[in-house]
């Protein structure tokens, strides 16, 4: 190839020339070259789609689930709401607990700031809180700091009345909402308060009942899926589920609202009087087991729980099952009932007393009787330490700690609430021969009330012992049984002869020479017995001479028991016997719960006219009092006081509350029966009139209307 330079004939300028500018491309040459770049670009976009289904098939098969989920949380929602918690009711079907709406105060507390910064009217988080606060009775500073974070959500208060929902609306704020949720509420606010327990803002059970069965009475949680696009609009898939399918179930109690109401007035009124600190009472169905009341005092109201809480934290405990206590002469019949089942002992046999001291070792027992002998069946009825001392003695210590574990002593009641606790009860491989002793007439071990009136129902019912029960049945949202919990059969403690016999023993307590007179009823017998038992010096150690746990507990009708029943009053002032301050709170409970039960009476017409003829008045001085313990070499003698009048005159009560009356009353030597409640208007026994020290005066109280 030669080449060669030629001038332009337009532009001038040479160019370079060659052979082959003057060959013409052929069409075959064309349409190859045509080809080759449709087979280039082919194969390209074949690659190119070869890449895409791969990387396709990657990320659906082997990412499909990451990327399904991550495009589920933006479009996906779950709506969460509680169900409503089951009710507690009492064995009639009454309403004991249940549950309302009620509004709550939430915020935004993002929003609230981003619309403050942009001048944005009612959005100043400072004001805001200052306001809320007033309303709301809330620290100031705890809602600053709640509504100038950066949360999308906070609540403001929980649970607030309707007058507070109210003020809040008027307040027209930026970015502060109400919604509503439910809150516990008791209709019967204090009635068994305790038993009952309290419910958190979470509606989860705290305390009581309502934390032991929370998970029976606070159902399940619905659920629902729906679906929010960009405009922020929602629909659901499936619809929601009916709310009955997750709500709580329901309980039935074996507690009766109207004996119930009784236990806790007269409890009331035995605390009040006697200027004590607390109260305990019971009342049991004996053939059932079934608790029918189960009282405090003081009273405790589970709608207002934040603010009785913070006074005492101590009032919401179910005491009946929690506190551990001395229960003193009344474990007597347990003693007694052992020497008669071992036959160390008849009825009739006589024991030797000693003339009111005994003594084992270098500790010394007395007795306020001192009497010589005295038969065994009024060992109970005297309240004699010696007498039980000796009976004890007789049965031997390992014979005798298995009885009083027999009849529930030193472990658990087996009922099914929290804080049952199983009381002190050493092994008998620990009792020096003055252990045998005190745990003969109820020192040196403890007890729980609930094992208290549970072993005397033991008793009532043959010898057969008796598993209280509290929950009658577990009911659905639409009123069927779910579960049934039936009365446990009970093994055998003693024979039905033993206690029959322990049962005799016991209604002399009543008699008008007995500890318990302040018991005697006219339609029906009673087998009871008193208690007084020095409390524990917890700072110097051995026991307090001016504190005492003062009870009575019994069976009725002593012929055929239908309930059991156990008050007691803790520390009371003045007369502190358990015949003097329990046992009329005892007699009231019981004549009218037995009379609200349709029990039969156990005298007839002209038996009961005979009866109030001989009604006792007064229990002679001796008599009053009950066996001494023995807290060192010299014992602690429990007596009257050297320095009691011989005769005291009734003040004028009239125009005083019912506290201020009590200590007047104690102030004179006397006891006060309350009728009623408010400020007091008459009394029974006029004043100035003498009486003898410690005689019951009854005062009738009202209240008064405000006038403007």
């Amino acid at each position: 190839m030669t080449t060669g330079f030629q001038k332009c004939p337009k532009t001038g300028m040479n160019r370079k020339t060659s052979k082959k500018r003057k060959q013409i491309a052929s069409p075959i040459d064309a349409l190859k070259l045509q080809q080759r770049r449709m087979r280039l670009v082919g194969g390209l976009l074949s690659f190119m789609m070869i890449a895409v289904v791969c990387t396709c098939g990657y990320l659906q098969g082997c990412e499909g689930e990451l990327f399904l989920h991550e495009a589920e949380r933006n479009y996906v929602r779950t709506l969460r709401l509680d169900t409503q918690r089951g009710d507690i009711y009492d064995r009639n079907g009454e309403a004991l607990a249940s549950s309302v709406e009620v509004d709550t105060i939430y915020a935004n507390p993002r929003k609230m700031n981003q619309d403050h910064k942009k001048k944005v009217k009612n959005s100043d988080p400072i004001a805001a809180a200052r306001a809320l606060s007033e309303v709301l009775q809330i620290d100031k500073h705890i809602l600053e700091q709640r509504l100038t974070s950066n949360r999308h959500f906070v609540y403001v208060k929980r649970q607030i009345t309707s007058q507070e929902s109210s003020w809040v609306q008027s307040l027209e704020l930026n970015h502060v909402h109400i919604t509503r949720e439910a809150k516990r509420f008791y209709p019967k606010k204090e009635l068994a308060g305790q038993l009952l327990g309290i419910v958190g803002v979470d509606s989860r059970g705290q305390e009581g009942l309502e934390a032991t069965y929370d998970s029976v009475l606070h159902g399940g949680r619905l659920e629902a899926i729906y679906h929010r696009d960009v405009g922020k609009r929602s629909s659901l898939l499936e619809g929601l589920p009916p709310m009955e399918s997750q709500a709580g179930h329901s309980l039935m109690l074996t507690l009766d609202e109207k004996i119930q109401t009784t236990a806790k007035r007269e409890l009331e009124r035995a605390v009040i009087s006697s200027l004590a600190n607390s109260g305990i009472a019971i009342v049991m169905d004996v053939p059932t087991g079934d608790v029918l009341a189960l009282a405090h005092y003081p009273r405790f109201n589970p709608n207002r729980y934040r603010e009785q809480l913070a006074e005492d934290r101590r009032v919401v405990k179910n005491r009946a099952f929690t506190d551990q206590f001395e229960p003193g002469s009344t474990f007597k019949v347990f003693t007694m009932a052992a020497g008669l089942e071992e036959g160390v002992i008849g009825l009739d046999d006589t024991v030797d007393t000693e003339n009111g001291r005994y003594k084992i070792g270098r500790h010394t027992i007395r007795d306020h009787t001192k009497k010589k002998k005295i038969r065994c069946r009024d060992i109970i009825k005297y309240s004699s330490n010696i007498g039980i001392t000796k009976v004890a003695e007789m049965v031997g210590k390992e014979r005798m700690y298995e009885y009083y574990r027999a009849f529930g002593f030193g472990e658990r009641t087996g009922v099914n609430i929290i804080g049952d606790a199983p009381g002190v009860l050493h092994p008998a491989s620990r009792w020096a021969d003055i252990t045998l002793a005190n745990v003969a007439f109820g020192h040196g071990v403890a007890v729980t009330a609930m094992q208290m009136v549970t072993a005397l129902a033991t008793l009532g019912r043959g010898g057969l012992h008796v598993q209280p029960r509290l929950v009658m049945a577990e009911i659905d949202t639409v009123g069927k049984t779910v579960q049934e919990f039936p009365p446990q059969p009970g093994r055998r403690v003693v024979s039905v002869s033993t206690a029959r016999q322990v049962i005799e023993t016991m209604k002399g307590v009543t008699d008008h020479d007995g500890t318990g007179y302040q018991a005697w009823m006219y339609d029906y017998q009673v087998a009871g017995k008193t208690g007084t038992a020095h409390k524990p010096d917890t700072i110097a150690g051995g026991y307090a001479e001016d504190r005492f746990i003062a009870s009575f507990f019994g069976l009725v009708p002593a012929h055929r028991p239908r309930l059991a029943i156990l008050v007691v009053v803790d520390e009371p002032k003045g007369s502190y016997y358990g015949g003097v301050v329990a046992a009329p709170a005892f007699k009231k409970i019981a004549e009218w719960s037995l009379n609200y039960l349709g029990t039969p009476p156990t005298f007839g017409k002209r038996e009961r006219i005979v009866r109030r003829a001989r009604k006792p008045t007064r229990l002679p001085a001796k008599a009053t009092t009950e066996g001494a313990f023995i807290g060192g070499p010299d014992g602690i003698v429990s007596g009257p006081d050297p320095l009691e009048p011989l005769s005291v005159s009734v003040p004028d009560f009239r125009g005083l509350s019912v506290r201020e009356a009590a200590v007047l009353a104690q102030h004179h030597h006397l006891m006060l029966d309350i009728d009623g409640h408010g400020v007091a208007t008459s009394q029974a026994v006029p004043a100035e009139t003498p009486l003898d020290p410690w005689s019951r005066v009854t005062v009738y109280f009202e209240t008064r209307k405000n006038t403007p």
